[in-house]
């Protein structure tokens, strides 16, 4: 009679992961319901990602806490994975860190890799819970099982010597691991490798290969470096249109760097686009806010030249400030000499003090 109902269960869990699978959340959720009893805890779960993401239905984070909670008190690790998720971020439940440490914590004593991993990640990104040897056992037990994200982790972990003592290449060895995983920042941190020849021979056509598999997959950073080779003809041809349209893509995602790039390419006209110091002024902005100091220099360059706005000398002193705050030394010369403009001071003598100023920073620091 036992191994019937578990053949039956097993049916019955199957359907459903299929109807899930191909993405018919509706059918799915139907199914499920149609068996409350006999889809036990892996059912549970599935209804709560249900719920709490809204799949095919409104999302209710509530019903999905409710969902998961049956699941993970009956000892399910994938279920107290989510539960403890949802402690974390707030979805259904007020936020509560501890709890979801403590449902994270079920799900990996038993194994479970995605666990693991955040767990990990939480040991090192919380300073009430920072522990580099637990997060490095943690990723060490997750990348055993093949899981790419605690290889690129376990690999930065051996590359800055956290957790373990640094091993350049053990961090290469897992990088590599990860990205042929399709891991796209274990992609990039594998071509950044590649090309320099830290921890692993030097290999320019790899390094291009990798970098342009993560950008591919929209990663930021390598959509960024691409769009540097590109401009500069690191390794490829010098193109300006296709720097431009990587710098685009991830000045899109938020990416400082490539904000300011954009800019540059509308202040003057590179890449294909009509020079346009708006469009310049606008995305020197966005970097700006993103604490790029040379964009806050372009900015407060853009103030006090009417480019892409109207003349506004104090802007233009508070962002040529927030640059030098940042070391940039052109933002703090232009200060001061627009602050002596400001004064009506001699422009070519203030120069002249600017000069030996910097001189005396440079090759005098005391």
């Amino acid at each position: 009679m036992l191994v019937i109902l578990n053949l039956a269960y097993n049916m019955d869990i199957q359907k459903g992961k299929e109807l899930f699978e191909a993405k018919q959340y509706k059918e799915c959720l139907a199914y499920f319901l149609d068996y409350p009893k006999e889809i036990g805890p892996e059912g549970y779960c599935y209804l709560g990602r249900i719920y709490r993401d809204g799949l095919g239905i409104e999302a209710d984070e509530k019903k999905g806490l409710e969902y998961f909670q049956q699941a993970a008190n009956l000892g399910y690790a994938p279920a107290q994975y989510q539960l403890g998720g949802s402690f974390l971020n707030g979805w259904g439940v007020e936020k509560n860190i501890s709890e979801g440490v403590k449902w994270l914590r079920s799900a990996a004593e038993q194994g479970y890799a995605p666990a693991q991993l955040n767990l990990g990640c939480l040991y090192m990104d919380e300073e009430e819970l920072y522990n580099e040897k637990e997060a490095f056992d943690l990723f060490s037990k997750a990348s055993e099982q093949g899981l790419a994200g605690a290889q690129r982790h376990l690999g930065w972990m051996y590359e800055q010597g956290l957790g373990t003592k640094k091993n350049i290449h053990k961090a290469v060895e897992y990088y590599q691991k990860a990205a042929e995983q399709g891991d796209a920042i274990a992609m990039f941190y594998l071509s950044e490798k590649y090309e320099t020849g830290e921890g692993i021979s030097r290999n320019d056509s790899l390094a291009l290969q990798w970098c342009e598999s993560a950008a591919r997959q929209g990663y930021a950073p390598a959509q960024n470096s691409m769009g540097m080779r590109y401009a500069f003809a690191n390794g490829v041809e010098q193109n300006d249109e296709k720097a431009f349209q990587y710098f685009l893509q991830a000045a899109e995602q938020g990416w400082a760097p490539s904000e300011y790039n954009v800019g540059l390419f509308y202040s003057r006209g590179r890449g294909g686009c009509t020079q346009d110091e708006k469009k310049a002024f606008r995305w020197y902005q966005l970097a700006a806010e993103h604490g790029h100091s040379n964009a806050q220099c372009n900015l407060g360059w853009a103030y006090e030249n009417g480019l892409g706005c109207e003349v506004d000398y104090q802007q233009a002193l508070h962002y040529y400030e927030m640059a030098a705050a940042n070391g940039d030394e052109l933002a703090r010369n232009n200060k001061e000499l627009l602050e002596a403009r400001l004064r009506g001071s001699n422009i070519f003598w203030t120069k002249i003090w600017i000069q030996t100023k910097n001189w005396i920073r440079r090759y005098l620091p005391f």
